[in-house]
């Protein structure tokens, strides 16, 4: 796989962003669940 692809530069940007979707979607359905549980107490 050549770097100098447009190709490769499509699927690393992809890539990026999938990642910092991943790492930031367990806080966006965690949140809801945390302010129920803190409504509760």
């Amino acid at each position: 796989l050549s770097t100098t692809n447009a190709m490769f530069v499509f699927l690393l940007i992809f890539i990026v962003l999938l990642v910092g979707a991943l790492s930031f979607f367990p806080a966006l359905a965690l949140g809801p669940i945390a302010e129920f549980f803190q409504s509760i107490v």
